[in-house]
């Protein structure tokens, strides 16, 4: 089955005489709910599984303030590549529709518990030389992103993400804008870019059995390699902050060395600690702006992510 985009005019979200649930319009488009929901962190998006016209077991995941018609684009270069449709078993989920009219993308649906809440996310045996193994070989693939995200780049967007702090938790502004100097004086310039999932996080490596399969490729991008290694090596330290704990510093050590030993030709410890910095200002933005409750974390993420440069 071919992804492809599918503009189907007769229902439309938009339509005043249809509730706003977005299942009674896919039902009417064919499409079966299935019982359940998937843990969907962003507050502002939803996720859902579904059986389409097809009879196909999927996901569907909605897109209500735009950016579906990219990411899915994003999925189908993936998808594409020798990182994607050749692989058995499959290490990212197929792409099959684009509903474009509903911002809404649905892939099929794959076996799996996300590693963040799988029992071996925390324990000595946990799959980390596997999950650095498929981050090289991505790395390594012939995938072609669409967009670019240079070290210069990464503090564009998080100069973006700066305005969410002055407009939900101003206190954290200044201490901030000193990572953001800091950084600008690690960053180094020229360094090779390959393809980046751009939010390669434990949440997003779905463990079943002895496979791995990654999802989410919305920031697909062009990047440094650390980019990728430094988010997945930082997942989680919100949770560590958060019960009060010391982020483990000892795992990216680890996941550097492994890395280096699988890319050789790779010096992703050159440029480490920027992207450490830069995923933990990302994690503090997004409190700040997505979870009220949880803004006062964004204290030690920044304090963290200080140490890293400076």
């Amino acid at each position: 089955m071919h992804p492809r985009l599918i503009k189907i005019p007769m229902l439309s979200l938009s339509d005043q005489s249809l509730a706003p649930d977005l299942g009674l319009v896919l039902s009417a488009r064919g499409y079966e709910l299935e019982e359940g929901d998937f843990q969907v962190r962003r507050p502002d998006r939803k996720a859902f599984p579904v059986r389409t016209p097809a009879g196909v077991s999927a996901v569907a995941k909605h897109y209500p303030h735009g950016g579906g018609e990219a990411a899915f684009a994003n999925a189908v270069a993936v998808w594409n590549s020798s990182f994607g449709r050749g692989r058995r078993p499959a290490v990212v989920p197929e792409p099959l529709h684009y509903e474009a009219d509903l911002s809404l993308a649905v892939f099929a649906r794959v076996p799996g518990t996300p590693m963040e809440t799988h029992p071996l996310a925390d324990s000595a045996i946990a799959p980390w030389e596997r999950v650095v193994d498929l981050l090289a070989e991505l790395h390594r693939s012939d995938a072609q992103p669409a967009t670019r995200r240079s070290a210069r780049g990464v503090l564009r967007s998080l100069d973006r993400r700066l305005d969410w702090i002055k407009a939900h938790s101003p206190e954290h502004q200044s201490s901030f804008e000193q990572v953001l100097v800091a950084m600008e004086g690690r960053r180094r310039k020229g360094s090779g870019l390959v393809p980046s999932h751009g939010d390669f996080s434990i949440r997003n490596i779905l463990v079943h059995e002895e496979t791995l399969v990654v999802i989410d490729w919305d920031r697909f991008q062009w990047a440094d390699p650390a980019r990728d290694l430094a988010y997945v090596a930082t997942s989680s330290w919100l949770a560590s902050v958060r019960r009060g704990r010391q982020p483990n510093h000892a795992l990216i050590k680890r996941l550097v060395r492994r890395y280096e030993s699988v890319n050789p030709a790779s010096t992703v410890a050159a440029t480490m600690s920027f992207y450490i910095a830069a995923a933990l200002l990302r994690r503090a933005a997004s409190l700040s702006q997505l979870w009220p409750a949880e803004r006062y974390l964004a204290t030690p993420l920044i304090n963290l992510a200080l140490a890293e440069v400076v």
